[in-house]
């Protein structure tokens, strides 16, 4: 028997009708609703057969569903063809139900929101009042009724409106820090802002004149092209897709340094060696560089030929021929540009054979014993 379970109110004129043999489509809730989701293209992570397809869920036939394979983590999803605001979802299950699930909208079909969910489904026909925003909807089910079962949907049904009326702002980014300072850059980062459809970017003011924007989804950016021995400020401020912008964090200042002209390189890596090796890798080792300003990589070098670089005092250089010497050469760098036409510092590793490979013992042959005339 095909259980019922109701995980939000109800709106008027619902009308429910029981039975996994014959399936028939809840009515609409109420006039100014709409059922978005008949007819639009549906996909989803698998499909048991030809006959169990993604767009059986949205056909609007009382005949046909979709069912997954049997892992135990599966979706489906329906592309609603616009934004639009998502107030009901309606879930006819087959006998495959699934106990846990979450209902997510998406405006692009990558970042989910999560706008309803229970662990403790029961199958049959679930109806759930939400509220939602986006072009894609999706069922994301992570535990089937039955162990080692898939998930069947005989209709996944979205109702709402075309559409999104959205005037609420963003909140606040919070927590802007500078995470590094040069003569001529600032890094930044803050934590993420909320908003009741989804933050789609952030803007980076710099005193009050804007400087740059980045995605909803990213958290930290550079900004470059500054005077040395400058002191700036730095607020952000979150955007919507509705394009309605939120109160600017707090202000974070940073004043850069001044302008370093370096024209000296670093000193020449010290006490190259091998620390260990194998039948085709060498791992080198070396003690550190020092540089008037600071040193900030090395790069080993195989008869002129760059073969590895490392941010450390060690690499490791594969992909040799066994038995064979080779010398190494490395060289220290620093942050200047000077230090990439300056003649850099150099130290060599004196011919060096990687171990060779174990021979495999040649097969000996025995000859069996003659058998004794008679």
């Amino acid at each position: 028997m095909t259980t019922h379970r109701w995980s939000a109110a109800v709106g008027a004129g619902l009308a429910l009708v029981v039975g996994l043999a014959g399936w028939r489509i809840p009515l609409a809730y109420a006039d100014s609703e709409t059922l978005l989701s008949q007819g639009r293209p549906a996909t989803a992570a698998s499909e048991a057969g030809p006959g169990w397809v993604a767009t059986n869920a949205v056909d609007g036939a009382a005949t046909t569903a979709w069912h997954s394979d049997r892992s135990p983590v599966q979706w489906l999803s329906v592309d609603l063809g616009a934004m639009s605001t998502v107030t009901h979802v309606i879930l006819s299950w087959t006998a495959s139900c699934a106990t846990a699930y979450r209902v997510q909208t998406s405006p692009e079909g990558v970042w989910w929101t999560t706008v309803a969910g229970t662990t403790d489904g029961r199958g049959g026909t679930e109806s759930l009042t939400v509220t939602g925003f986006g072009r894609f909807v999706r069922v994301y089910a992570t535990r089937p009724c039955r162990p080692f079962d898939g998930y069947g949907l005989a209709e996944f049904q979205v109702y709402g409106s075309g559409g999104v009326v959205d005037t609420q702002p963003p909140s606040a980014p919070l927590d802007p820090t500078v995470t590094a300072v040069t003569a001529t850059s600032v890094s930044l980062a803050w934590s993420a802002a909320t908003d009741n459809v989804g933050v789609t970017a952030y803007d980076v003011y710099q005193q009050g004149q804007f400087v740059k924007s980045v995605d909803g989804h990213t958290f930290a950016t550079t900004v470059t092209k500054l005077t040395p021995n400058t002191s700036y400020g730095f607020y952000v401020n979150a955007r919507d897709g509705a394009g309605n912008v939120s109160p600017a964090s707090a202000t974070v200042t940073a004043t850069t340094p001044g302008l370093v002209i370096d024209r000296d390189p670093p000193t020449a890596p010290s006490t190259v060696r091998v620390a260990a090796d194998t039948a085709n890798s060498i791992s080198l080792a070396w003690n550190p560089s020092t540089d008037n300003v600071g040193v900030v990589g090395y790069t080993v070098y195989l008869a002129g030929t760059r073969v590895g670089t490392s941010t450390t005092t060690s690499a490791t250089i594969s992909g040799l021929a066994p038995a064979t010497a080779y010398t190494f050469t490395v060289t220290a760098s620093d942050a200047a540009p000077s230090a990439w036409w300056a003649t850099p510092s150099t130290s060599p590793v004196p011919g060096w054979a990687p171990r060779p490979q174990p021979r495999r013992p040649s097969p000996v042959w025995l000859r069996p014993p003659r058998t004794p005339s008679r």
